[in-house]
């Protein structure tokens, strides 16, 4: 049996019954008892009662800015973005190299990189970068969401179904401070607008260095 108890065994209020609460919870073959401290001073606490007790397991979490503390592990959260022009509908633009060097000013070794693209009408995609393939990409979305269709949204509401179809996101392992991609992967924009539009990409690195 695994089950799970949640209670902040560090709060004083816990003083004269925190034996009693261990204990029953280890007569019940609960296997995880996990301390969640919502500041820094509480965190510790948690940490240092788990150790006492010689809890099965225990997590301390202090959220700050852009840090966030896990047992006597740091993770680190990196911003970065670039920017690039497109020249209209069914342009690939490859940008494993612009979210690579991210990743690696970051000085980030493990952890994920989220790829983000604030827009309503491209989509961010993993697969082969490949002349044929990208042909069999147009093909596909152009098939599934025509751009001429009778659409109650003027102007462009297939590229807008497009990006809600397909998305202009993607997370990806990191792995040695690198983007951790198969060997025919890599990530890149499909506009899906007619006219050339001007793009912006937001990467989060998030791990421990």
């Amino acid at each position: 049996m695994l089950a799970d108890t949640h209670a902040h065994l560090q709060w004083a209020s816990f003083d004269k019954d925190r034996e009693k609460v261990i204990s029953r919870a280890r007569k019940v073959d609960v296997k995880y008892i996990v301390n969640i401290g919502f500041d820094a001073d509480g965190s510790r606490k948690g940490i240092e009662l788990a150790e006492k007790h010689k809890l099965h397991a225990s997590l301390k979490v202090y959220y700050t800015a852009k840090k966030i503390l896990l047992g006597d592990r740091s993770l680190r959260v990196f911003l970065g973005s670039f920017e690039f022009d497109t020249q209209g509908e069914f342009d690939f633009v490859n940008l494993s190299a612009k979210v690579d060097s991210v990743v690696r000013e970051s000085g980030i070794k493990d952890g994920i990189a989220l790829v983000f693209a604030g827009h309503a009408t491209g989509v961010i995609a993993i697969t082969e970068y490949e002349s044929r393939l990208k042909r069999d990409i147009q093909n596909f979305l152009e098939g599934l969401v025509p751009s001429e269709g009778n659409y109650h949204h003027g102007g462009n509401a297939f590229a807008h179904l497009r990006s809600m179809l397909f998305t202009p996101s993607k997370v990806v392992p990191v792995r040695d401070g690198q983007l951790a991609l198969g060997s025919w992967q890599s990530i890149f924009w499909i506009e899906a607008e007619r006219r050339p539009r001007h793009r912006r990409v937001e990467v989060y690195v998030i791990g421990s260095s």
